[in-house]
């Protein structure tokens, strides 16, 4: 006897009546028998719904406001030589600090337009010098420490690859600000090379702090 597409034996004569007719309806057709077609409808459409209620991954950077992608420092670029005892273009600061504050125009590398990387030399009264290689990121506001300047004249390159936000705020680290101020405009560099942002850091006019 041959069953049915759902593997039911139809009922027929008096010995399959008695087992699968019991409820007095052995005339009344069973469901329609299923054609192993996966249903498929109800399934789309509720992970359609899903995809459309999820929030996109979207970029940090429109997170911040920015339509472009962070520049990050290209590794590429070796670090530039240390700066020589005179060496240091000195830019105003802050009157609320003694220390004197200079960039060394051999250092300046550009990315993108974006991006540029400095040698800031810090001269306390005393006259102890920290020298620190570092960058800043003109749309996103922010800076990185690449290196720090030992005393033989070497490097020694920062194990951090974290950027930090530039607060003009701030008590400490103005000149970070101050040089974003000279340097960045509308999330770009204003000076498309060296030669033009050490223009810019010689212009005369009162520090952001």
């Amino acid at each position: 006897m041959i069953g049915d597409a759902a593997g039911n034996t139809p009922a027929a004569g008096t010995g399959q009546a008695g087992r699968t007719g019991h409820t007095g309806r052995t005339g009344r057709a069973g469901p329609p028998a299923r054609t192993g077609r996966p249903r498929v409808g109800g399934l789309a459409a509720a992970l359609m719904a899903v995809f459309l209620l999820t929030p996109r991954a979207l970029p940090a950077q429109s997170l911040l406001g920015d339509e472009v992608p962070a520049v990050e420092v290209d590794p590429a670029v070796p670090l530039p030589p240390p700066p020589g005892p005179q060496a240091g273009i000195e830019f105003p600061v802050s009157v609320l600090t003694s220390n004197r504050f200079a960039i060394d125009p051999d250092g300046l590398i550009l990315q993108e337009g974006r991006l540029v990387r400095f040698t800031l030399i810090v001269t306390s009264r005393s006259g102890v010098r920290n020298v620190s290689h570092e960058a800043i990121r003109c749309a996103q506001g922010q800076r990185r420490l690449l290196a720090i300047g030992l005393t033989d004249g070497t490097w020694s390159p920062s194990r951090s690859s974290t950027w930090l936000p530039i607060d003009r705020g701030a008590t400490v680290n103005r000149a970070h600000a101050e040089l974003m101020a000279r340097w960045c405009s509308g999330g770009q560099l204003t000076g498309r090379d060296a030669k033009a942002l050490v223009r810019l850091l010689q212009e005369e006019r009162p520090p952001v702090n």
